[in-house]
């Protein structure tokens, strides 16, 4: 993509192009093309930082609204469209009493130099059930000054990502162990693409999720 070259290079860029799990909607090499050419030596671009969070979910109430659903009715079998669903991430607003385990800082990124995670987290759950991760971000806009997106947050209309798993009951004081890859899907310039592995006991599975 070619960027316009202005008059004169500034001091500060502004931008609000975010969207689920903060780099959805694919800004990120935009904005670093237009600051190589726009900004001034030491300025900046606000926000110059994102944080992103995953936790894992334990509500099964969000597991059925999302996936839970496609079973058959009337005579028709939508077990496909189950399969897609839990392959498909979902922005939503999710409670913090529905995680089994506080969130875990996936990743600090500098932004916009950095648009990848490769990262590994491990959660010591609560008794009840595992159903899948729960994603969201922190915008760093300035020294001392942020935009949290969390459970716990004031509303925001990003809400959180939710990255649906066939749900698994949990004793209390399970380790469950992700190895989670964040990158810009190949196919989507504005979509993302989570790649991993989850363990909890003797389970075990994928994450091969599009976040859009």
């Amino acid at each position: 993509m070619k960027f316009p070259i202005l008059p004169e290079k500034v001091d500060v860029i502004v931008t609000e192009t975010f969207g689920a799990l903060a780099l959805a909607e694919g800004a990120t090499a935009d904005l670093r093309g237009c600051a190589a050419r726009n900004l001034v030596e030491g300025g900046r671009v606000i926000p110059h930082g994102i944080d992103l969070y995953l936790a894992p979910v334990a509500d099964l109430a969000v597991f059925h609204e999302t996936a839970g659903v496609f079973g058959t009715h009337h005579g028709a079998n939508l077990g496909p469209l189950r399969d897609l669903a839990l392959r498909r991430a979902r922005s939503m607003d999710i409670a913090a009493d529905s995680l089994a385990a506080p969130a875990k800082r996936w990743a600090s990124l500098s932004w916009p130099a950095d648009d990848e995670v490769d990262a590994r987290l491990s959660f010591t759950l609560a008794a009840g059930w595992f159903v899948g991760f729960a994603g969201w971000f922190t915008l760093r806009l300035s020294d001392g000054v942020s935009l949290p997106t969390g459970p716990e947050d004031p509303d925001t209309h990003w809400g959180q990502t939710y990255l649906p798993v066939p749900a698994v009951a949990v004793t209390e004081g399970a380790t469950l162990d992700v190895s989670a890859r964040l990158a810009p899907a190949q196919a989507d310039r504005r979509g993302l693409e989570v790649h991993g592995t989850w363990r909890l006991g003797d389970r075990e599975g994928q994450l091969a999720h599009r976040v859009r």
